[in-house]
């Protein structure tokens, strides 16, 4: 009978779900494919690792918007979830948007020189232990900064931040993991699902 062998619980993911989530799901219960629901618990699609892996290869076309791209769909609210990371200034909002993400491993002037540009919109900026860095870019009033390794950061830093509006994230993750993880800070419902 079809009462023996039914699943007793109905495993879905929500369409806000991050990917990174959405992963461990797919790991942990081993399916092929989680159904994907909306706020009605309407299903949407499904979220299989074929989609995923599609999604990380997409590098030639729509490349802003693929996971191998340097932008990403995501708040900070999500973004702080996948790198479990500290609030030191700013707030935990779910304002998603495009950002675009940089690593500033070079010195003040080849930062900014290089990101300083009209068109580097909403851009999130890794680094380490680099106060020279933190205040460029709490002087430029960009929006996001992103400490790794647990670095300490000044206090002025951070009265800085607050004052300039400037959010800033402090995790453990070393800025090769935070890159990775900041890709999979997108909700499930921004990735291709499967409708068949």
């Amino acid at each position: 009978r079809i009462g023996d062998i039914a699943t007793p619980a109905f495993i879905s993911i929500s369409a806000d779900t991050t990917l990174f989530e959405a992963v461990q799901r797919l790991k942990s219960t081993g399916m092929t494919g989680l159904p994907v629901v909306d706020a009605q618990n309407t299903l949407i699609g499904m979220l299989s690792p074929m989609a995923l892996l599609s999604e990380l290869m997409n590098i030639t076309s729509h490349k802003d918007q693929s996971l191998a791209g340097r932008s990403v769909y995501s708040s900070v609210a999500l973004m702080t979830s996948v790198l479990a990371a500290e609030l030191l200034s700013g707030t935990v909002e779910d304002d998603r948007k495009v950002f675009n993400v940089f690593v500033a491993a070079m010195s003040v002037q080849a930062f900014e020189k290089r990101l300083l540009k009209p068109d580097r919109e909403n851009p999130v900026i890794i680094t380490g232990d680099r106060p020279e860095i933190h205040h460029c870019v709490i002087t430029h009033r960009l929006p996001v900064l992103i400490i790794t390794g647990d670095c300490d950061v000044e206090d002025n830093i951070i009265r800085l931040a607050a004052e300039n509006n400037v959010t800033i994230l402090r995790t453990h993750y070393d800025s090769a993991t935070v890159i990775r993880r900041l890709k999979f800070s997108t909700p499930v419902c921004n990735v291709p699902l499967s409708t068949t």
